[in-house]
């Protein structure tokens, strides 16, 4: 890219935003000791040039070297890119984010700002995104495979961006970080993970969109959820697969939310003239009782609430709250159809 300065010209008159580690530091090098500067004018670890960037998601590569890094945990709410690095940051990486309406994002994970290494490079540019204007927002389950399973959580400092700015910051010591471009469709702390899966049920987290009139409720399906009742308008819902098999397991992870696990009311009591009967009644029962037992209260049930899927209206909520950070796993016996929604924190 440092051959060919022409390609990033032409990338911002196409209006797209750009993630750029830069040689010239004079605009933040005020104040810096000797080393720094010398370090900041062609010696840091990252190269010079367009950052190479990554699709966000689940197992994006966001770390080369020493070992190649990857994302795991990753809220299926956010969409956009991350950078990849060839290493960790450090003394000398300038950054200059030429954003067109993009929401701008720095990934810091809670296990590398613990570490003594990087403790002073990390609160030091915390502290330059806070006056940029930045905020902070924890993710509880977003970690990497580079960390073991204990140490899951992370913060994205975010600005959202209206129209065109560029935005300059720098780091000064050793420090791992990734640089996004995002956008976030709604925000919860609730992530759904297939645990045990098959062909339908991939392993990983499930697709979350807004429980809205007229939301489509499964991935496989064309079916759209109607007369939602005011209580979940707005809610994250997964958007999963319709048949469940005996042997799924889902772990929910959430912080001071309540998980909620929706349920057609005719899969628990049949009307007449229905095809609720035999293993469907027997699996649908069975996870209501797996709900008490794990803490869930209700069910309240939502008489209008409907879908095409169903011959006969009515839903039913079973809800746990879940107070600081928590999980939850359930486990099918069989066929049968649910969905899993965030709500307030009820106690």
């Amino acid at each position: 890219m440092r051959d060919h300065p022409g390609i990033l010209k032409s990338l911002s008159a196409a209006g797209l935003s750009t993630i750029n580690c830069v040689t010239d530091a004079s605009w933040t090098a005020q104040g810096s000791s000797f080393e720094a500067l010398r370090v900041a004018r062609g010696q840091g670890p990252w190269s010079r040039g367009l950052v190479p960037t990554e699709r966000l998601g689940e197992g994006a590569q966001y770390r080369d070297n020493p070992t190649v890094a990857r994302l795991k945990g990753m809220p299926t709410t956010l969409s956009g890119v991350i950078t990849r690095a060839q290493r960790s940051a450090g003394a000398g990486v300038f950054v200059e984010v030429d954003s067109r309406d993009d929401r701008v994002g720095v990934l810091i994970f809670h296990a590398d700002a613990r570490r003594a290494e990087y403790e002073s490079g990390t609160r030091a540019l915390e502290a330059a995104l806070a006056k940029l204007g930045f905020e902070r927002t924890t993710y509880h389950t977003l970690t990497s495979d580079a960390f073991g399973p204990d140490e899951a959580g992370a913060d994205i400092w975010s600005l959202p961006v209206i129209g065109r700015r560029v935005l300059k910051f720098s780091v000064e010591s050793d420090m791992e970080l990734g640089i996004l471009l995002y956008t976030e469709s709604l925000r919860t702390s609730v992530f759904a993970e297939v645990v045990s899966g098959n062909k339908d049920w991939a392993l990983g987290p499930l697709p979350t969109v807004e429980l809205v009139e007229g939301a489509k409720h499964f991935s496989d399906r064309e079916y759209c959820f109607e007369d939602v009742p005011e209580m979940l308008l707005g809610c994250a819902m997964t958007q999963n697969p319709c048949h469940c098999f005996d042997g799924l397991e889902i772990k929910i992870c959430a912080y001071d939310e309540d998980v909620g696990v929706l349920i057609d009311h005719c899969w628990i009591e049949p009307p007449e003239g229905g095809h609720w009967a035999g293993e469907y009644v027997k699996n649908a029962r069975a996870l209501v009782k797996l709900l008490g037992d794990l803490g869930f209260t209700g069910p309240t049930l939502f008489e209008k609430m409907t879908s095409p899927s169903l011959d006969f209206p009515g839903v039913n909520l079973y809800r746990r709250p879940i107070k600081g950070k928590g999980s939850v796993t359930i486990r099918l016996e069989g066929d049968m159809e649910i969905q899993i929604v965030a709500l307030p924190l009820s106690v």
